[in-house]
This record gives C-alpha cells, structure tokens and sequence, in this order.
C-alpha cells in the first residue's frame, strides 16, 4: 500500500509524508519516500523538493499511546531512517521541510536533513514522545534548528515565492 502522495509544479516536487492517526516512520513508509528520492535525483530537471505532512497538525512521529514497543531511539537510530535522512542531506536538489505544528526528536532529527526548514509560529518542538519538553518555533529558530518562521497565512506564499524564484533561475 502507498502511504505517500507527491505532486510536480513546474521543477518543484513536494512530498506528503504520512500522518494519520497512527504515524510511524515505519520501514515501509520510508523506503517509499526513499523510492521517491532515487526518482527525483534521476531527473535532472527537479530543483528543489519539499516536504509536507498530510495533517498539519503533527510532523512524525505521532505513536498510538498504547503502543510501548516504539520508541523514537528505535526509529532515529534504524538503518532505514538513517538511509533517509543521508539521502535527503546529499540530494541534487533542494530540500525544504515544513513544520506546522508538533514535532518530536524523529520530525527534528528530519528537519535536520534538510538545505531549510520552516515552522509555523503553532509549531512546537520537543525531545520526547509525549511533547512534555516543549520548545516554541521561535525559540527553535533562535537556537538554529530551523531556519525561519513563517506566519501559518502566510506558508504558501513563501513556498510559492521560492518556487517562482526557483522556476526564473532555469
């Protein structure tokens, strides 16, 4: 079954990464997204990928309370995840990630891979699964973990405006 869903606007691809009720990085989702990112560095005319999360309320991972066997070690430190975040640092193309509401270590560890990284200013940052330890998107941006935030009306504008931007440089 495919978890994820991109669309191509001119040399833009962006990814939607799943979040649903139930969102594990899991393996099969991410040699999905892996999948993917071979396709997009095979095309020479793709400058600049970005990376959504169906649900804009949660960038991964979001783990059923129920569920003690996952842990966010266990994702960070697995060969797929660690396969992901290489391929997503070395791509050819840009690479952009868009947090517009909680993250955990997986969503930062993520982010990291990144060329930018924006946040919404709801978005909130933490260091363990249930967002106990919280950090605000400003306080993110003041550390450097991302590289700006945008107000939440104004993501797509931006999104777009680098697009554009993108589009002229060819």
């Amino acid at each position: 079954m495919k978890n994820i869903f991109s669309t191509q606007k001119g040399n833009v691809v962006t990814i939607y990464v799943p979040n649903n009720c139930l969102n594990e990085l899991n393996k099969p989702s991410t040699l999905q997204i892996i999948a993917k990112l071979e396709e997009i560095n095979q095309n020479s005319l793709i400058d600049m990928v970005i990376f959504r999360t169906i649900q804009e309320n949660f960038f991964l991972p979001k783990f059923c309370i129920n569920n003690t066997s996952i842990t966010t070690d266990t994702i960070v430190n697995s060969d797929y995840f660690i396969n992901l975040t290489e391929m997503i640092h070395n791509m050819r193309a840009m690479t952009v990630a868009v947090f517009e509401g909680s993250t955990n270590t997986v969503g930062s560890s993520f982010l990291q891979a990144n060329d930018l990284s924006y946040a919404t200013e709801n978005a909130i940052f933490s260091n363990d699964l249930n967002l106990t330890n919280k950090m605000t998107a400003k306080a993110a941006e003041d550390l450097g973990l991302i590289t700006r935030v945008i107000p939440s009306d104004k993501i797509d504008i931006t999104l777009e405006y680098l697009i554009h931007t993108s589009i002229l440089e060819d």
